[in-house]
């Protein structure tokens, strides 16, 4: 952009115009500019994936698997003593009473 008598605003706070510019300090500059703008795509492909995942979610059915103390990561011996000790509860009542006592 020139402006009165010629001059730009760009040499006046004492850029370089393309075609004045070393071959190496243009070729950085544009690349440069396209790894910003290929990093700003990303980013914003990503938050588009997040954001179709969060409505997705709610349509879809999940598979729940049973749960068990052994998906807690108690060992066998140890949840199969505790459903000797309990054995009117179920496996979600024994772990949900072992978190509420902060053991797991």
């Amino acid at each position: 952009m020139l402006g009165p008598k010629g001059s730009s605003l760009k040499h006046k706070l004492g850029g370089l115009l393309a075609h004045e510019m070393p071959l190496l300090e243009l070729e950085a500059l544009v690349t440069n500019a396209q790894n910003k703008r290929s990093l700003d795509r990303s980013v914003a492909r990503a938050f588009k994936i997040i954001s179709d995942d969060k409505t997705k979610g709610n349509k879809l059915k999940r598979s729940r698997r049973p749960f068990n103390l052994e998906a807690l990561g108690l060992s066998p011996h140890i949840a199969d003593s505790l459903r000797k000790q309990w054995p009117d509860k179920t496996d979600a009542d024994i772990g949900s009473m072992l978190e509420g006592k902060g053991l797991l």
